[in-house]
């Protein structure tokens, strides 16, 4: 008898059109297929939660924008959450998928270096490189 598939929820506010929303969705349903796993977008997956144990729980695990609620409710039930959201509220409560904006600005930076630029500001949502 096979196992049954893991069931994912998605919480990554696809209602926005920003390509990195799109992008972590397009990866976590290449990845889903690639092992067998049910993806499930739930843009309300804190409140689709059971608010504790005992109750059915509709997921073995959820990727997310990260909010406190989700946090809590999934903690509590034990349900591992990925962030996906590095200016989260939570962001230091969980395991996160975040960018490396030091490493990103500085290929920035050595990119217009190498081209003889030597005054330059590159900005990124996060920071503000200015040389």
């Amino acid at each position: 008898m096979s196992e049954k598939p893991k069931r994912v929820a998605l919480m990554l506010d696809l209602q926005w059109p920003y390509k990195r929303h799109a992008s972590t969705f397009a990866g976590t349903q290449q990845f889903a297929k690639e092992h067998g796993w049910h993806s499930i977008i739930d843009e309300f997956a804190h409140d689709t939660l059971p608010k504790r144990r005992g109750k059915a729980v509709p997921y073995d695990g959820v990727i997310a924008r990260a909010n406190h609620e989700l946090a809590d409710r999934a903690n509590r039930l034990g349900i591992p959450v990925v962030n996906m959201w590095a200016s989260s509220p939570v962001w230091n409560k969980l395991p996160g998928v975040f960018p490396d904006f030091d490493a990103s600005g500085q290929i920035k930076a050595e990119h217009f270096l190498s081209r003889g630029l030597s005054n330059f500001a590159a900005m990124t949502a996060l920071s503000l490189i200015h040389i």
